[in-house]
């Protein structure tokens, strides 16, 4: 449901299927897009990343 990585310090992520109500939060941006299936196509202008947001580069 949650995780937090050691060269993340401050930083946890939250999957929001994991949410009863999650309409109070919105994403930020989208990570590990690499691994997405064929069908989905972020088109909300977030930033995609490969994998992390941190040292992966934008896809």
């Amino acid at each position: 449901m949650t995780y937090a990585r050691d060269d993340e310090p401050g930083s946890i992520d939250i999957a929001l299927v994991a949410l009863d109500d999650a309409g109070g939060l919105a994403p930020q941006r989208h990570i590990w897009v690499k691994g997405k299936p064929g069908w989905v196509s972020p088109s909300d202008g977030l930033s995609q990343y490969l994998r992390s947001s941190t040292g992966e580069g934008a896809a």
